[in-house]
């Protein structure tokens, strides 16, 4: 399955996995802890420590695109950029 490119494709991207993770089991006891419990790099919740951030003024969509598509394959905590119209 390819990346979604346009708004409309992520944002039915988002809302899908934020119901994914909702509905996860494990979901509430990750979140008990602080993040900087994280101990190891194989600590499950390590991806999220990270902050996967664009702060480019001047990045372009594809580089946007990238930048989730890195942060949903790893699993990193996302903080991207959203550049105003």
């Amino acid at each position: 399955m390819s990346s979604p490119r346009t708004d409309k494709e992520w944002s039915t991207f988002i809302h899908s996995k934020i119901s994914e993770v909702l509905s996860e089991d494990s979901f509430n006891a990750s979140i008990t802890a602080p993040l900087s419990s994280v101990a190891h790099p194989s600590d499950p919740r390590f991806p999220l420590a990270i902050d996967h951030t664009l702060l480019k003024q001047d990045a372009t969509p594809e580089q946007i695109d990238v930048l989730c598509e890195e942060a949903v394959q790893y699993g990193f905590k996302y903080g991207g950029q959203i550049k105003p119209k």
